[in-house]
């Protein structure tokens, strides 16, 4: 039987991640990637998710989780390599738009916390909440940039969490 991966949006009206959907993953040899940024990516993971890199966290108290920025042209296989990794994994699929009007620093904190196990975490449109400067891009978000940091990187979060911040590569035309 192929793996699959069970998908929970994230519902700012209920603060809910609610089971959407259960999607056959795809396989890792399928995603069209460079060689090396697949093997490279492979490696990362396969090292996180090693039991000394585990002891090594917490041996010197560092925060258990892996963040990874997938940026580039709708359709370059952002989505894919996400649904590849979290079969290959064993993982769920959890994600959430960054840009939501409703989610502030205590709700994403909190949608974290909340995550279901065993979760890839997607934050959408990273790109659309801060320019370079870390100046606000999306003036109906209340979301702040410690906020985010501390959403992916903060006291009291879940340990072993993998988060994929999505970035749109805009061209214009």
């Amino acid at each position: 039987r192929p793996p699959r991966s069970t998908l929970f949006p994230y519902t700012t009206l209920s603060d809910l991640w609610i089971r959407d959907a259960v999607c056959r993953a795809r396989p890792i040899e399928s995603v069209v990637l460079p060689k090396a940024t697949k093997k490279a990516m492979l490696e990362d993971v396969d090292d996180f998710l090693s039991e000394d890199s585990w002891e090594f966290y917490q041996q010197h108290g560092i925060p258990y989780r892996r963040s990874y920025l997938f940026h580039g042209v709708p359709g370059g296989g952002k989505t894919s390599l996400i649904t590849a990794l979290a079969g290959k994994y064993g993982r769920n699929v959890a994600y959430l738009q960054a840009c939501h009007p409703d989610l502030s620093d205590d709700n994403l904190m909190a949608a974290i916390r909340k995550a279901p196990a065993r979760s890839i975490i997607v934050l959408e449109d990273i790109d659309g909440l801060f320019d370079k400067d870390r100046k606000k891009k999306c003036a109906s978000s209340p979301l702040t940039f410690s906020g985010l940091l501390n959403a992916l990187d903060g006291i009291g979060n879940p340990a072993g969490q993998i988060f994929v911040l999505r970035s749109e590569e805009h061209t214009s035309e």
